[in-house]
C-alpha cells in the first residue's frame, strides 16, 4: 500500500524525471563503447538516442515507470518496458548488459541499496554502472535549514517531493561498493557561479558546491 502511494505521488509529480533533456554530462565516463545500455529512468529516451549518435552503444533498453512517458521512449530506444525498475530488474536475464545507467533514480527509491545489488547482478564482466545522485550537503540547502529553519521541498531540484532518500558524496559512493565492483571514476557536478569559488579554493569546498555527483564502477 506504501508503496503504491509513493508510484502514483511519483508519476503525478510535476518532476525532472520527465524532462527532454539529454544527459550530455555522463559522455565524459564512457571510455569506450559498450555494446549493450540498460536506462534505468529512460524518461523520453533522449539520453540513449545520444549515446547511439555518438556511437558510445549499439542497443539501448530502458526502464521508465511512467506509461505515457515510455511510449515517446518506444519511438527512439530499441526496447523500452514500463513498470517499477524493483519489479522489472528481477526478471532481467544476468549479464545480459554491458553498461547500466540509473540517472536521477536512485534516491526515489524505498530501497536503492538492494536495487543496486540487484543491478550488478546485470552487468557483464568489464562493465560499467554509472549513476547520477544529487548532493545533499549543497550549499544553498545547507544555508537555509541552519539560518532559517527551512527544509522545503520543491517539485524539482534536490528536495524533490518525490525524493525517498538523500545522499552526500560518502553515502552515494557507498551505494558503489558492491562486490566484484571497482570505483573507477567521481565527477562533480558544480553550477558555473560555483566554479570560480571552487578554483579559488583549490576544490576545498567541493562538498558544498557540487550539487550532484556523477559516479562510476567497473564489474572485475
Amino acid at each position: 500500500m506504501i508503496e503504491e502511494k509513493i508510484t502514483e505521488r511519483y508519476l503525478t509529480g510535476d518532476n525532472h524525471v520527465y524532462s527532454n533533456s539529454m544527459r550530455h554530462d555522463i559522455l565524459t565516463l564512457f571510455d569506450r563503447q559498450y555494446p549493450r545500455v540498460l536506462d534505468i529512468g529512460c524518461s523520453t529516451g533522449n539520453t540513449g538516442i545520444i549515446l547511439k549518435k555518438e556511437g558510445l552503444c549499439k542497443w539501448v533498453t530502458g526502464i521508465e515507470l511512467s506509461k505515457e512517458t515510455g511510449e515517446i521512449a518506444k519511438k527512439f530506444l530499441d526496447e523500452v518496458i514500463v513498470g517499477p525498475v524493483e519489479v522489472i530488474i528481477d526478471n532481467i536475464p544476468d549479464q545480459s548488459f554491458d553498461c547500466v545507467c540509473c540517472l536521477d533514480v536512485l534516491e526515489h527509491l524505498l530501497d536503492p541499496w538492494t536495487v543496486m545489488e540487484t543491478i550488478s547482478k546485470k552487468i557483464k564482466p568489464g562493465g560499467i554502472i554509472i549513476t547520477s545522485i544529487p548532493n545533499i550537503r549543497y550549499i544553498s540547502i545547507i544555508l537555509k535549514l541552519i539560518f532559517l529553519g527551512q527544509w522545503e521541498y520543491k517539485n524539482s531540484g534536490i528536495l524533490d517531493r518525490t525524493h525517498l532518500r538523500f545522499f552526500t558524496k560518502k553515502t552515494a559512493l557507498d551505494l558503489h561498493s558492491l562486490p566484484c565492483f571497482r570505483l573507477e571514476k567521481v565527477q562533480y557536478l558544480i553550477p558555473n557561479y560555483f566554479k570560480i569559488i571552487n578554483f579559488l579554493s583549490l576544490g576545498m569546498f567541493n562538498g558544498f558546491l557540487t550539487s550532484q555527483y556523477l559516479i562510476r564502477s567497473r564489474k572485475t
